[in-house]
Order: structure tokens, then C-alpha cells, then sequence
């Protein structure tokens, strides 16, 4: 009885086998940016900003949020998420 043709198989270097018709399959990840663009502050960043403003302005009581969005504004302008002025 004749033997029956059968591909050669090859080792992938773990032990595992895998038939030259059958590439391994690696997963395809996105390569990783060089720099991180249009980050947004933290908010830490935005309270300590906020804290200085309102320093500045002679700790007057009450309106925190004034404080706190003329600071995220500032942050988000200067493009910097660790912006300590």
C-alpha cells in the first residue's frame, strides 16, 4: 500500500509544530507614539493651578469654580497637563 503525501512539518522553536502552509499568527498591536498630544491635565494639575489663582486674587470667599475653570482653561491653552504657574 503506497504512503500518503504529507507536508513536512517544522518546529516553531517551543515545541510546538506547525506546517509551513500555516504561518504563525502574531498579533498585530499599533506601534506606541513618540509623544503624548493634546493630553488633558489632571486634575490635580487644574487644582493646584486653581489653588494659585485664587492666592492670587487674595483668597476672596466663595465662586471656587471661577478658580477652576479659568484654570483648566489656562491648562488646556498651554497644551501642558503638569503646568505649575
Amino acid at each position: 500500500m503506497p504512503r500518503k503525501k504529507t507536508q513536512p512539518k517544522s518546529s516553531d522553536g517551543n515545541g510546538n509544530r506547525e506546517t509551513p502552509a500555516e504561518p504563525k499568527r502574531r498579533s498585530k498591536r499599533p506601534a506606541e507614539p513618540d509623544t503624548v498630544v493634546n493630553q488633558a491635565p489632571s486634575d490635580e494639575a487644574i487644582a493646584r493651578k486653581a489653588y494659585a489663582l485664587w492666592e492670587n486674587r487674595g483668597r476672596p470667599f466663595g465662586s471656587p469654580d471661577e478658580d477652576w475653570y479659568r484654570a483648566m482653561h489656562e491648562l488646556y491653552a498651554s497644551g501642558s497637563s503638569n503646568s505649575q504657574k
